[in-house]
This record gives C-alpha cells, structure tokens and sequence, in this order.
C-alpha cells in the first residue's frame, strides 16, 4: 500500500496502542483558551506525549523501560500550557513520572505505562498550518544554525530512497524496537523534519549521524549519490596530541582538561605532570604514536594479545580509552602491557573517574575527561578548520558531518579526502589515514 503523501504536516510517532481520540471521550480534557478548536488539543496532547518518543529515538542509551528526560524548554516550544496535557495523561494512566527535577543538571524524565509500549509504533499526522510552520525549527537549534549556516542549509538538500532504506533495515534483523526506531529516524528525514544540535564538547549531532551507517547509501543529495570521508582510527590518530608536550601547549589542551575534570581545574600540578610525563616518556611514546600513523595499532594488539579480529582489538582500545582507570580489566592489562606508558598518561587524564554510567555515575560526577578532551579536538578540527576549508576550495557543495567523517557527493569525494589530509596535517603534524566509503 502506497504511503500517504503530506508534505505540509508534521509527523509524530507513538505506541500503536495508543488512541488519543478515544481517550479524550473517556477523560474529558477541556483547555479554556482553545474550547473553540478541539482538534488543536489533540493535536497538541499528540505531539507532547511524542516527545517521549523523539527522545528515545535520538538516545541510544535508553532503554524501553526507562523514564525520558524531556526539558521544559522543548516542551515550552510546542505548546507554553504543556503542563495541563501532562497532568491529564498521568491522570489517565497514559504516562508516569519519575518526579525527578535536579536544576541545571535533570529534567523531569517521563515514560508510557505498560499498555502502551514504544515496541510498536505508529505514525501520526499534525496538519494544522499554524502548528506545524511553529514545529519547522523545532529539532533546530538557534546556536547551531548561526555558527554552521552551510551545515544547516545542506540538509534541506538531502533526499532518501525511502523504499530502499526501509529494506535494509529489515535486513539486518536486529529486532522490531530498533526497526520502529531507525525507520522513523528515516521518515523523519523524508518529512523535511530535521535535528541539528551541539552538544556541550562542541559536536554537532544532525539527522545523518543518527542514521544506521548501513542506510547512508541511501542518501542523496541534488541528485547525486554521497559516499564517506573517513578518518581511520580518528580516536586514537587525535590521542598523539595528548602525548606531545609541545602540540599540547599549541593546542591549549590544558584548558580543555580543565573544563572537562574537576582535578585539574583545582590543581596546576596534575597538567605540569602531564607534560613532565610526556618528555619523560617520549620515545617508549613514540612506539605507540607510529603504529598509529601506520594504521596497526589494531594489529598489533592482535599480535601481542593473539586476538582473531581486528573488530575486537577495536574494542579493547576503546575500553581502555573510556573505563574508568580502576577497572581492572583483562582489556586494560593487555594494553597496559604493550603500551604502558601511554596508558599511565591516559590514567592521570583520567583522574577522579571511577564509575561509568551503567554502573551508577551521576550527572554531577566525574566522567571520561579524556573522552570528551578527544571529542573537543576531533569536533574542533573538522567543523572549524576542516569543513572551512573544504568550503574554501570547493564552494557551496553540499556537506553532512558525522563527527569524524564527511558525507559529500561523489563527484568530489577525492578531491575533498586530500584537502582533508592537507588540513589536519597541517594542524595535528601528522597526516591521517583517510578513506572513501
């Protein structure tokens, strides 16, 4: 059956067990300022109770059953008496509350009851003009846009092949939560509706990174395919300018460090010992740093640790980048042996950081510093010096960031893949490994 075409609405995803129609003839809701427009407070009970749903799709961390943090402001967007529809449905037993508000830190965090599951979904249609030309920027944020126009105008270029999005995803086969999720992920791109936000290190998070990397094939954009320009090994290829004393003063890693852990921001000695360790250390460092710039480091922790798949050597090194330092894991220890050095530089950035997330770590409490610190370089060198640079010589081109790759149409692919290089050899002293996908 040939989906319904609206260009003009506003698509919202909810349980397919939930009809709000029949559920506001069973528990009236009467809104004074909107008694002459009933099918408006469906419209906007529709979209407040979606927001559970949008923020579950763009959180991977969530599970099914957990309580979603939704923040005023974004409510506030939609409707300024989203409170009324709240209260309503936690009334009718449509949604709880964990009733957890932390200022500056929590917003209250939300979730359907058990009749209405976020394991089916269903799509549902906002047409009222006004409410809909209000939502347009809704997933946009103001900041964003202003420091990356171009990034922000590219994606009202992007167009996918729906049909063929939606077939790959059947096939990876990975169960029906995850399939309700990405394919609204792909809809939601189809219907013009788009997100565009910075996080606090300063990544840009858009539609396309949220994109399963199988469905990116499936993006066009003008007319024209678009294929990935990587960096390999992007983690650990930014990890060598914490490792070299003089990158670290250009690149005044120290205020990063001392934005991102509590420890150094109390205390000047932790980053003096940082670069003491650094010149100490520097040619046991160097082993680590070329095999890097090679492209083996992978390899060559499957050859010490007699590991099979360069996938799961992968892994241990993202482990030991962000565990904590007390986790005294088989991961650790291997890398621990081949590189030992290196790992007590990662440690020392790593200070005050015991608990990951699943374990228990609160907001408030210290986290990965030397993550984010990655993060802030890696986001740093490809939207303020890559993507300028790439607009320089090439002009208005089309261009979708994912973090540590560029999503650009093929016809430039090669020629954009080399200004890439030039640029963060340029900055970083080294030259990237990049390649086309």
């Amino acid at each position: 059956m040939k989906e319904l075409q609206l260009p003009d609405a506003y698509i919202v995803h909810l349980p397919k067990t939930l009809n709000v129609e029949e559920l506001i003839r069973q528990h009236p809701l009467k809104v004074k300022s909107l008694e002459s427009k009933p099918e408006r407070v469906i419209e906007y009970i529709k979209l407040i109770l979606g927001q559970i749903t949008e923020q579950f799709k763009q959180n991977k961390d969530y599970k099914i059953s957990s309580y979603i943090n939704i923040p005023s402001t974004i409510l506030k967007g939609i409707w300024s008496d989203y409170s009324i529809i709240l209260e309503w449905a936690y009334n009718a037993d449509i949604i709880d509350t964990d009733e957890e508000y932390i200022p500056g830190i929590k917003a209250y965090g939300y979730r359907f009851t058990r009749k209405y599951s976020l394991r089916n979904l269903k799509k549902e249609y906002i047409i009222s003009n006004s409410i809909v030309k209000k939502l347009e920027k809704i997933h946009l944020e103001v900041a964003a846009i202003e420091k990356y126009p171009h990034l922000a105008k590219s994606l009202e270029t992007l167009e996918i092949d729906v049909e063929a999005a939606y077939k790959t995803l059947r096939e990876l086969e990975d169960g029906k939560t995850k399939y309700d999720r990405r394919t609204a992920m792909v809809d939601n791109i189809k219907a013009k509706k788009y997100y565009f936000k910075l996080d606090k290190v300063g990544r840009l998070h858009t539609s396309v990174c949220s994109l399963k990397r199988e469905v990116r094939k499936h993006l066009s954009a003008k007319g024209e395919n678009l294929v990935n320009v990587d960096i390999k090994n992007s983690q650990p290829f930014f990890s060598t300018i914490l490792l070299n004393p003089d990158l670290c003063d250009e690149y005044e890693i120290e205020n990063y460090l001392k934005e991102y852990n509590y420890q150094f921001n109390i205390n000047d000695k932790y980053y003096q010992q940082l670069i003491h360790m650094c010149r100490k250390n520097a040619q046991n460092l160097d082993t680590y740093v070329y095999k890097v710039l090679d492209g083996k480091l992978y390899e060559h922790i499957m050859e010490v640790g007699n590991i099979e798949s360069r996938e799961e050597a992968k892994e241990i090194v993202f482990k030991v980048f962000f565990n904590p330092p007390n986790y005294p894991t088989k991961e650790r220890k291997l890398f621990k042996s081949v590189y030992p050095e290196v790992i007590d530089i990662f440690d020392l950035i790593n200070i005050g950081y015991i608990k990951t997330r699943k374990r228990g770590r609160k907001k408030d409490e210290q986290s990965s510093s030397l993550a984010l610190t990655l993060q802030r370089i890696e986001s740093d060198i490809m939207l303020n010096n890559v993507v300028e640079d790439v607009l320089m010589e090439f002009g208005e081109i089309p261009i979708y960031t994912i973090h540590d790759s560029l999503l650009v149409p093929e016809s430039v692919a090669e020629k954009v893949k080399q200004c890439m290089e030039d640029t963060i050899e340029t900055i970083v002293g080294y030259r990237p490994k990049i390649e086309i996908e």
